[in-house]
């Protein structure tokens, strides 16, 4: 009876035993580096089921309690009667009266005080109105790209920004405040933060890195309108980051059915190094049947925002035929 395939050192004892290649360590180091390539190409080719996972994301409505005083060229604003809170307001942005761009906040002292990422610009007065709005939200630090964003009760998906973040970065400058539901996203980079577990991250205010030297690959999803009047709930499907196997007894997220297609990918990948053209070619018929009957288990979906490392890249738009009134409200 045939060994089940199942481990990492399954597949790696597969091709060993099926390729007859020399079990040297040599030869299971440069198998271990195929076997994860195929891996992670593989699971980026098409959204498989097996690659992907729901989260739900909350979407808060703005902040308007009270009033707040600013003064010119200080980046404190007071605030009177103002409840607000660091788990809640921080890394949110900020209207303030008549003043036509956005302050970012980037620290709440207190329940009436916060200090934003540039100095008041307006003239100094008390009793100003003002919005404070979260329109740019943490994402999973397994997320590798979306695949479908909604919000329950709207009969369309999110739609994706059809060339980078800053054509996002363009809307918003002509419209800072637009109200209404999003109907636009895409996704930003954000800044470091280190030492956190899986137990103590918080989504929404915290964003994965490992060093300052690296460049920056946590992502925050960024969504126009960026307003909203009442709190709601979205759904992202997002595909996740396929990892390198590196222990023997490490499986791949692939069903166990599925993971021959790695024992055909790196035997296609061997032989034609070795310029075996003729055995190659066996092998990559295997291969094919197999992938094949793996497109059964890929989702369709109708968008597709793909982060890569300079943070821009989309693949396919979605058709919108709806508008959205809301979208072209500025208060």
């Amino acid at each position: 009876m045939p060994k089940e395939i199942r481990t990492f050192k399954d597949i790696q004892d597969a091709i060993i035993r099926r390729g007859k290649i020399e079990d040297t360590t040599a030869n299971r180091d440069s198998l271990k580096e195929k076997i994860n390539t195929t891996y992670i190409n593989i699971g980026y080719e098409e959204p498989y089921r097996w690659s992907g996972e729901n989260y739900s994301i909350f979407l808060p409505k703005r902040y308007t309690t009270g009033t707040v005083t600013g003064t010119n060229n200080d980046e404190t604003l007071a605030g009177v009667s103002t409840v607000w809170a660091e788990n809640s307001h921080f890394g949110w942005k900020i209207k303030i009266g008549s003043v036509n761009f956005p302050y970012n906040v980037v620290r709440i002292s207190s329940t009436t005080s916060m200090e934003m990422n540039a100095a008041f610009t307006g003239t100094t007065a008390s009793t100003l109105a003002y919005t404070l709005y979260q329109d740019e939200i943490g994402l999973p630090p397994d997320l590798q790209d979306i695949r479908k964003f909604r919000i329950p009760g709207l009969s369309k998906s999110l739609q994706p920004i059809p060339t980078s973040p800053e054509e996002m970065d363009r809307m918003r400058d002509q419209a800072p405040f637009r109200t209404g539901l999003p109907r636009y996203y895409t996704i930003y980079g954000k800044k470091h933060y280190h030492q956190k577990t899986w137990a103590s991250f918080a989504i929404d205010t915290d964003y994965w890195e490992e060093d300052f030297a690296d460049p920056p690959k946590a992502h925050s999803l960024v969504l126009y309108p960026g307003i909203r009047t009442a709190d709601r709930y979205s759904i992202i499907r997002y595909t996740k980051i396929l990892y390198p196997m590196g222990s023997d007894t490490e499986e791949p997220l692939m069903p166990v059915e599925n993971r021959q297609i790695l024992v055909w990918g790196v035997l296609v990948d061997h032989f034609l190094t070795n310029r075996d053209v003729p055995t190659q070619r066996e092998w990559l018929g295997q291969f094919m049947d197999q992938k094949r009957r793996m497109s059964s288990d890929i989702e369709t979906t109708d968008d597709e925002l793909i982060v890569t490392y300079d943070k821009t890249g989309v693949s396919r738009q979605p058709r919108y035929s709806e508008v959205d009134d809301s979208l072209y409200a500025t208060s």
